[in-house]
Formats: structure tokens, C-alpha cells, sequence
């Protein structure tokens, strides 16, 4: 796949998760964009108590040291708001994995999740 229909499936993945979103916008997400040829997205979609762990094992994969930009967008489903400790929580996971991110972070509800169920969208750059 090129990079330009990368990037704009990309671009398209957050378009769709991310109309209730509270802080990202569309120049977060072109500026991970740019800052790396082959950016990381992590999508995550299980039950909340599941979210932080599958997120760690996936942050054990990511090199610090390639990543410098990242947005984040915590959805779940209209049943159960994610808490406060599970946000923090789940930056914390991010910031152990990769300290030096500058990270833009977001959250809504997604209509598309079953009933107890969250979704993380993470993209890495």
C-alpha cells in the first residue's frame, strides 16, 4: 500500500470513530502523519475491564525511540462511561511505553460498541 492511500485510510478510520471526540482534530492526526513514513495504529475494541491490558501487550511492541507524536481516542459504548481511573490508566500505559510522546487525547461515545465495551484508537508517529 503507498503511503498517500495509507494516510488517508488512516485519515478516514478517525473520521468515522471521531465525531464526539473532545480535544483531536484533523491537523492532530496529519501532523503524526508527517512525522514518520510508517506510522503505528493501534485499534483495541473489548470489554473495558480487557482495554489496558491489550494495550500494554501492544505497547510492548511499539520502539520509543521512533515515536515522537501520537493521538488517542478512548471511545465506549452509551451504557458505561470509561472512568477516570481507566483513562488514567491507559496514559499511563502509553507514557511508560513511550515517555517522550507529545500526545493529543480524546474521548466520546462510539454507537457502534456493544453494550460494556471500549475502543481505543491509537495512532503512533
Amino acid at each position: 500500500m503507498n503511503q498517500i492511500r495509507m494516510q488517508q485510510e488512516i485519515i478516514e478510520t478517525f473520521n468515522q470513530y471521531c465525531k464526539n471526540v473532545i480535544c483531536i482534530n484533523l491537523n492532530d492526526i496529519k501532523s503524526v502523519l508527517q512525522q514518520n513514513e510508517h506510522p503505528l495504529l493501534i485499534r483495541i475494541h473489548d470489554d473495558v475491564t480487557n482495554i489496558t491490558p491489550r494495550l500494554q501487550a501492544e505497547m510492548a511492541k511499539v520502539n520509543p525511540d521512533k515515536a515522537s507524536k501520537a493521538v488517542l481516542r478512548i471511545g465506549y459504548s452509551a451504557d458505561v462511561e470509561v472512568q477516570y481511573e481507566q483513562v488514567q490508566s491507559i496514559l499511563r500505559v502509553i507514557n511508560d511505553a513511550i515517555p517522550n510522546v507529545n500526545l493529543v487525547w480524546g474521548y466520546g461515545i462510539d454507537d457502534k460498541l456493544p453494550d460494556g465495551h471500549c475502543s481505543i484508537l491509537l495512532l503512533i508517529g
